[in-house]
């Protein structure tokens, strides 16, 4: 299991009438990094403060007074509290209206190597003024990293053909103006 955070809880369920103890072991890759045994009917553990991008293993084992042992499965998980890094770009950043931008986002993480990312390729030109589009990777911990780039959209030219020539009635002109704000 892959999660998002610095501990491990351990809950385990015991039947044994004749119990001498029991010890919860956690390991990483290299070592043990914490045995605690107990003779009391402890039945649970949290390990706290442990390494991010690591991975760990723990079991339980009970033994007792007949020096009988039974071991429950390795199980393994991996602590992972950091977001995935992400590149995102867009060009072009200024656009006429209906002009298409094409947006490339690329994500790395400490431990995923394929997180899974959102973002739109071709974010929309149809209105003018200035937008945001994002990029989301997420890793398998569920941890999300976030890059936003803007860009504009400005009206765009509708240009008419060349004219032929000769007689006939003048050519209409219109004229817009537009005010623009600091916003």
């Amino acid at each position: 299991i892959n999660v998002s955070r610095n501990w491990i809880y351990v809950n385990v369920t015991v039947t044994e009438t004749n119990e001498e103890n029991i010890t919860f072991t956690l390991y990483n890759a290299t070592t043990v990094v914490n045995r605690t045994t107990s003779t009391s009917a402890q039945r649970t553990i949290n390990w706290t403060g442990l390494g991010d991008s690591k991975n760990y293993s723990y079991n339980v084992t009970v033994g007792d007074y007949a020096a009988n042992i039974n071991t429950t499965a390795t199980r393994t998980i991996t602590l992972d509290t950091t977001a995935p890094g992400v590149a995102l770009s867009c060009t072009p950043t200024a656009a006429k209206t209906d002009q298409t931008i094409t947006c490339s986002c690329t994500s790395t993480d400490n431990l995923d190597t394929s997180p899974t990312i959102s973002y739109n390729t071709n974010p929309s030109t149809a209105n003018t003024g200035t937008y945001t589009t994002t990029c989301t990777p997420t890793d398998n911990a569920g941890n999300i990293g976030t890059q936003e780039v803007q860009y504009t959209v400005e009206i765009g030219g509708s240009g008419s053909g060349g004219g032929g020539g000769g007689g006939g009635t003048p050519e209409t002109t219109y004229k817009n103006t537009y005010l623009v704000t600091n916003e």
